[in-house]
């Protein structure tokens, strides 16, 4: 027995971290896949086709918000529950809830453990990390408990004491966790998800409050609690608030002017409901996934605009999916700083390495090819429209979660690719992240320089 667990731990050890969190997610998704088939978990008592529980899976567990069906009609309370427990576990990442297992028994946590956490947070140091854990885990609890008694407030009225509180803590998760579920339904007189509350400001506000927050990341929150003064925050912490306020700013102002005489959006609210709608959309593009107006009916400018925000998407070891953040402001800086003929990058007195901005380029490149060729074999196999198939794509591959309307009508292939890039997104651009961050070797071979053209 002894010479058969060593063997086991060997084997463990020379599974790579990245290998372990692919796994790790697959997993997941492949047991929320196989509860949500049960027949319990349906509304109607029926068993659901594996594909659409494997796709409804998937999209919580990479906290997207893609659904073939009404969450609220389609699955029952234990398939809501089901759905809950993937959001919280893809946001937070499952080391979390592993670490979380092993402090709970007292078991010391290994070091390759602490490891592969280092990778899940974008962490490049192993001290404090099991601190750093505790912290997520106890202010995560916070975060949500405060979102849902706010949202309680409204809810518990509208949906009685237990369906109105189970609301209030789905949503807050669902917010705060950027995965966009939402059991709130389709009534008469709205499209779906917030938008029976769209002119709502304790509802909006909330919500917007949640995703944010949680699309700020881990590392973020420590340093701004920690450091207290704004001089004292850290380089990436300060590059990450000033690029989530420019593009919240940018999208509320751009969805206001570009939606403002659409009737079938924001054009029949008031001057102040169509800046909390604004606000709402430019924030739930950052990856959340609610909306409170009908994605479809949006102009031409604002899908364009949606895509944009979508694969730029959150902050870098939060539970937003995207590029992020740090790496399209370093995409600017480097163009800002080749058009003024400097020689370096360099931001608020720092300077940005060469080595950084190659990371930024190949992350860049590798989410827009992805979300192209997927849009492309949406629009084709489908005969759906460009743009809402493009939307469709940068949505899943961004973990998003919004919606044209035309994802119930897609077929298999194409419910197929977007499983594909709602896990790559959240996971595949992850690891790639992890596969860039580790250190190289200098190679022996120096090659002569080459001299081209650019321009």
């Amino acid at each position: 027995m002894g010479i058969s667990k060593s063997l086991q731990d060997n084997a463990y050890r020379r599974i790579s971290p990245t290998k372990i969190i692919l796994g790790g997610f697959l997993v997941i998704i492949l047991i929320g896949a196989l509860l949500l088939m049960l027949p319990a978990a349906s509304a109607t008592g029926k068993t659901t086709d594996f594909l659409s529980c494997m796709f409804t899976a998937t999209s919580a567990t990479c906290v997207t918000g893609l659904t073939v069906f009404d969450t609220l009609s389609h699955w029952s309370g234990f398939g809501h529950i089901v759905i809950l427990l993937l959001i919280q576990c893809g946001g937070l990442g499952f080391m979390v809830f592993a670490a979380l297992f092993s402090l709970v028994i007292h078991r010391r946590i290994s070091l390759r453990e602490r490891l592969i956490m280092t990778q899940l947070f974008s962490v490049d140091e192993l001290s404090g990390i099991v601190r750093l854990t505790k912290h997520i885990l106890s202010r995560t609890l916070v975060i949500e408990g405060a979102g849902a008694l706010l949202l309680a407030i409204r809810f518990i009225p509208d949906y009685g004491f237990g369906s109105g509180l189970f609301k209030s803590v789905f949503h807050s998760v669902s917010a705060f966790c950027n995965a966009g579920f939402d059991i709130l339904g389709v009534g008469a007189g709205d499209i779906g998800s917030i938008s029976k509350y769209a002119t709502d400001p304790l509802v909006c506000l909330t919500l917007v409050s949640l995703m944010v927050v949680g699309g700020l990341g881990f590392l973020v929150w420590e340093n701004v609690l920690r450091a207290k003064k704004i001089r004292r925050f850290s380089f990436h912490t300060k590059l990450v608030l000033i690029m989530t306020a420019s593009l919240l700013l940018f999208g509320t102002v751009m969805f206001f002017v570009f939606e403002y005489s659409n009737a079938a959006t924001i054009g029949r609210m008031s001057f102040g409901e169509k800046l909390i709608a604004s606000l709402f959309q430019s924030s739930t593009t950052r990856t959340a996934g609610f909306y409170s107006f009908s994605q479809g009916d949006m102009t031409v400018q604002s899908k364009l605009l949606s895509c944009f925000l979508m694969l730029i998407g959150g902050s870098p070891g939060s539970t937003a999916g995207g590029i992020k953040t740090v790496t399209f402001a370093v995409l600017v800086l480097t163009a800002v700083s080749v058009m003024r003929g400097k020689n370096e990058i360099s931001a608020m007195g720092r300077k940005i390495s060469y080595y950084t901005v190659f990371k930024a380029i190949a992350v860049m490149m590798v989410g827009m090819f992805l979300a192209a060729v997927g849009g492309v074999i949406i629009c084709q196999t489908n005969g759906t429209p460009a743009v809402d198939s493009l939307f469709e794509a940068v949505s899943a591959f961004s973990t998003t979660g919004l919606s044209c309307g035309i994802t119930a009508e897609l077929n298999s292939l194409s419910q197929i690719v977007l499983i594909l890039l709602m896990y790559f997104g959240r996971v595949g651009l992850l690891t790639l992240s992890i596969g860039l961050l580790a250190p190289r070797k200098p190679s022996k071979i120096s090659y002569p320089e080459g001299k081209i053209i650019i321009g």
